[in-house]
């Protein structure tokens, strides 16, 4: 689904780019028919009456949506205010429902035309294939006459890059290998045909409906939240990035009305600009878009490494004009002994002011000093030795040096974040970029439960009970006498089944699951445990006037900046990843033998007591 707002985020400027270099016109017209078009897909549509898991409310005669019609036309909401819907086109096998192909690519045509079938969407296309078709005809119609052709001898660069697609039929040749790489893979190698159309129309139809579902309903901050906690040296860089182009850009304009000649130094390079752009585009849309997930950061991050790595560079590559021939050679080298020192004090600094905030955090409300202080002394110091330092080698030498010295700290920083996530966290829900996850109890309970079969003598082969959740398929999957059961026992397990397991909520649900597993131990255990949100940046509709302790840790923070409290908590989040919170999680019984029950162990979260619940 990302890919439409990635085409989204990087065409639209280059097809704005192209008609102000050919057709100015066109840029108002393609603006119109854009503002157009999300009004008739966003605006104008009724809105469906839906339950908690935004599924229409539909006639039980007819099967009509029941919904609120829309403004103006009083439309009907588009097919994707259903999620029932939307997880139906999102994807088809070819022998859905033990119909063949054909049938199947019948069935799944009748579903998209319920969806384009709607006037708003009929006038959308209608708008949008007019708009473009006049715009051709405008653009390359008009023989000699053509903005196209006044464009070519102009020699725009942009329209003679725009022209070499057509060179030796490059475009047919791009657009061939890009066919075989959608139809390979999103026809799983062709053993799935329909994905030759679900491919495109049914990502683009399940995003439309996860954009009203909201699915997480993430606030509109949670990206920013995210690069804060695993990414700050990008939001650090970025931000110069984006501050070092507004001054080029204002230099720019101030030497133009002062009627100065163009040097290049006073020259904003295009393709900065673009990537600057596609930062910004990128937060914005995704912090618009309804469905907002950790795995998405990915592509609001990837442009900030390119504008980060930009700014970097700007901020170096000018140092050697400060530099005194008869003290410093003319390159900035990082193993030069006046860098080696600067790093060396660096280094100092940082260690002391760590070992300063964590004695200050462990010490809690007996410390004399409180955690801001921490980094109001490391700028100081910081800004102490950079002066220091220039005063002997000169402001740029030491503003490069601390800029060095700041990336690389900032690196060990996102190293050791992405290494205690991928390979120490990786299941545990403590970080934000792991949402929902499987707890590893699971993993280690069928691990114990193989040892103990495999104890008894006869392999896997030891009987268990398992009830109606849908990953013990998996997991069971190599022991050959589990078995499934209801929800609701229907009475005690036979004296051969060594082991039970069954939801929590079965157990609360269904309280004679408990009396018929007399004579079993007990043990509670988390199945799925997730990222304490509302703990720890949620912001609730009162957090300006509610009570302090009742607000989540960013609330506290935007509160009560230099509170003790907060301060540490937020410390122990960014350095230990200790949320200050229990994790939620949905969990699920272990009933086994009690001659095996020492074997299994207690598990990482949930009720450690073999009670009834």
């Amino acid at each position: 689904e990302t890919s439409y707002l990635f085409l989204l985020i990087i065409g639209a400027p280059l097809l704005l780019v192209f008609l102000w270099r050919v057709y100015r016109p066109g840029v108002i017209v393609l603006s119109a028919l854009a503002l157009a078009v999300a009004v008739l897909i966003f605006v104008l549509p009724g809105t469906a009456k839906v339950d908690g898991a935004h599924n229409a409310q539909r006639d039980p005669q007819t099967g009509a949506m029941q919904f609120t019609p829309g403004p103006l036309f009083g439309w009907a909401p588009l097919e994707t205010d259903d999620n029932t819907y939307a997880l139906r086109v999102r994807n088809r096998a070819d022998s859905d429902s033990g119909h063949s192909l054909l049938e199947n690519l019948g069935v799944y045509f009748q579903d998209l035309g319920r969806f384009f079938g709607h006037p708003a969407v009929l006038l959308a296309l209608l708008l949008t294939l007019l708009t473009l078709g006049g715009l051709g005809l405008l653009i390359w119609g008009r023989g000699a006459a053509a903005p196209w052709r006044a464009a070519r001898d102009r020699g725009d660069s942009l329209v003679d890059l725009v022209a070499s697609l057509f060179v030796d039929r490059r475009w047919l040749v791009a657009l061939v290998i890009f066919l075989t790489i959608y139809a390979l893979f999103f026809t799983a190698f062709f053993t799935n045909l329909l994905g030759l159309v679900t491919g495109t129309s049914g990502s683009l139809l399940y995003w439309l409906a996860q954009h009203n579902v909201q699915r997480g309903g993430q606030p509109w901050y949670y990206y920013l939240v995210e690069l804060v906690i695993y990414e700050p040296l990008l939001l650090v860089g970025a931000s110069m990035g984006f501050i070092f182009l507004l001054w080029d850009v204002i230099r720019l304009q101030i030497a133009r009305l002062n009627m100065q000649d163009e040097d290049r130094s006073l020259r904003v390079e295009s393709s900065i600009g673009f990537i600057a752009w596609w930062a910004l585009g990128a937060f914005l849309i995704y912090a618009w878009a309804g469905e907002k997930m950790p795995w998405l950061t990915t592509h609001i991050a990837l442009p900030l490494v390119l504008l980060s790595a930009w700014a970097i560079q700007r901020s170096l590559q000018h140092v050697g004009l400060s530099y005194d021939d008869g003290f410093l050679p003319e390159a900035f080298s990082l193993l030069h002994r006046p860098f080696l020192l600067f790093a060396a004090l660096f280094g100092v600094v940082i260690a002391l002011c760590f070992v300063l905030m964590t004695a200050i955090v462990g010490f809690g409300q007996d410390a004399i000093l409180p955690p801001w202080v921490v980094p109001v002394f490391l700028v100081l110091l910081l800004t102490l030795l950079t002066v220091a330092m220039g005063l002997r080698w000169g402001t740029r030498w030491a503003l490069a040096a601390l800029t060095v010295c700041i990336v690389g700290s900032g690196a060990l920083y996102t190293a050791r974040s992405a290494y205690r996530l991928a390979y120490q966290n990786g299941d545990v829900a403590r970080e934000m970029l792991v949402y929902t996850q499987t707890s590893p109890d699971v993993m280690r309970i069928i691990r114990r439960l193989e040892e103990a079969s495999r104890r008894r003598g006869d392999g896997l082969t030891m009987p268990m009970i398992y009830d109606n959740e849908t990953v013990w398929l998996w997991y069971m999957r190599n022991f050959s006498k589990a078995q499934q059961t209801a929800q609701q026992l229907n009475g005690p397990p036979d004296e051969s089944v060594m082991a039970v397991l069954l939801l929590d909520e079965n157990m609360l649900q269904y309280p004679q699951n408990r009396q018929m597993l007399d004579g079993f131990v007990l043990q509670r255990y988390p199945l799925r445990w997730w990222f304490p949100e509302d703990e720890i940046y949620r912001l609730s509709s009162d957090w300006q006037t509610a009570p302090l302790e009742n607000l989540s840790l960013l609330g506290q923070f935007l509160r009560a900046p230099f509170d003790r409290t907060v301060d540490a908590r937020i410390w122990n989040y960014l350095i230990f990843r200790e949320p200050g919170a229990p994790l939620g999680s949905s969990d699920f019984y272990l009933a086994v033998r009690p001659e095996i029950a020492n074997q299994i162990g207690v598990g990482l979260g949930g009720s450690l007591s073999g009670d009834a619940p």
